[in-house]
C-alpha cells in the first residue's frame, strides 16, 4: 500500500512479548499480581512494539511519553531499542548498551512457538506515564520496549510476505482522489478477512487521530497511533 500513488508516509506496528535475558521487568508493588502459572510464563515478559516510526506514535505525539536520552526508532534502523527510564535505572542500562530479547512462546500471537533470541542495542530512553495505576506488571510503561520491525520479525520468525501488523497508518499527500486510492488498495492481495481498512478525513483542527485498541494477556492498555495531515487511510488488524 505504501506505493500506491498518492501516498506521502506511512508507519506500522507490529507486536511481541518477550523475555528479558540479563535484565529484569518492573514489577507491581507487592509483586503478587500473578498466579504460579503466569509467573512461570510471563514472569519476565515485556511488550515489545515493532515500528518504522516511533515518533509519529500517539503516545509519543500527545507527548504522554518523552524522550529522556537518545533518539527515536526510524525506519533504517535494525536491531534497536528503546527503553522506558525506570527500567533502565533498574537494570543498570543506558544509550549504546546490549538489550537482549527472548520470544516468549506462550504469547497466543506467537503461532510458531518462537523462542528466537535478538540481541538490540539501544538507542533511546524515554520517560513519562510512570504514575499510572495499573493492577499488573504488564500494564507498566517501564515494561513496553519498542524496537524496530527486523527485531520482532525475527523473534516471532516471521516468513518474508508473512508478517502480521498489528495496524498500519498511510498519510495521503494533498489533492489525492481518497475514493480511487481506497479501491487501489482495496485490489492488493491483502486478506481482507483479517484486516479492514477505514477513511479518516480532515476536521476543524486538521488533526486526524487513528487509534486502534490491542488487547491480550500481556498487552492490557490501549495502544494509540495519531497522525497530523490532509487524509489518513488505516488498516487494522481485526482480533
Amino acid at each position: 500500500m505504501a506505493q500506491l500513488p498518492g501516498v506521502d508516509s506511512y508507519m506500522v506496528r507490529q507486536n511481541a512479548t518477550a523475555d528479558l535475558v540479563g535484565a529484569n521487568v518492573a514489577k507491581v508493588p507487592g509483586g503478587d499480581d500473578y498466579d504460579a502459572t503466569q509467573e512461570q510464563q510471563f514472569g519476565n515478559a515485556a511488550n515489545v512494539m515493532g515500528t518504522n516510526d516511533s515518533s509519529k506514535l500517539n503516545v509519543f505525539t500527545s507527548r504522554t511519553l518523552g524522550m529522556a536520552e537518545g533518539r527515536h526508532l526510524k525506519a533504517s534502523d535494525k536491531y534497536t531499542s528503546m527503553i522506558h527510564e525506570d527500567l533502565a535505572k533498574a537494570n543498570g542500562l543506558k544509550v549504546g548498551d546490549t538489550l537482549t530479547l527472548k520470544a516468549n512462546a506462550y504469547d497466543a500471537d506467537n503461532e510458531s512457538h518462537s523462542t528466537a533470541t535478538v540481541k538490540t542495542t539501544i538507542v533511546g530512553i524515554f520517560k513519562g506515564d510512570s504514575a499510572r495505576k495499573v493492577s499488573s506488571r504488564a500494564e507498566l510503561t517501564a515494561n513496553t520496549i519498542y524496537t524496530d520491525l527486523d527485531t520482532t520479525r525475527d523473534l516471532y520468525q516471521y516468513k518474508d510476505g508473512k508478517e502480521i501488523y498489528q495496524d498500519a497508518t498511510f498519510v495521503l499527500s494533498k489533492g489525492v482522489d481518497v475514493e480511487k486510492t481506497m479501491d487501489a488498495a482495496k485490489k492488493l492481495p491483502v486478506d481482507w478477512n483479517n484486516y479492514q481498512i477505514t477513511r479518516n478525513d480532515q476536521y476543524s483542527s486538521s488533526m486526524l487521530h487513528a487509534a486502534r485498541g490491542v488487547r491480550s494477556m500481556m498487552r492490557g492498555a490501549l495502544i494509540g497511533v495519531t497522525v497530523s495531515a490532509v487524509l489518513v487511510l488505516s488498516l487494522m488488524l481485526l482480533l
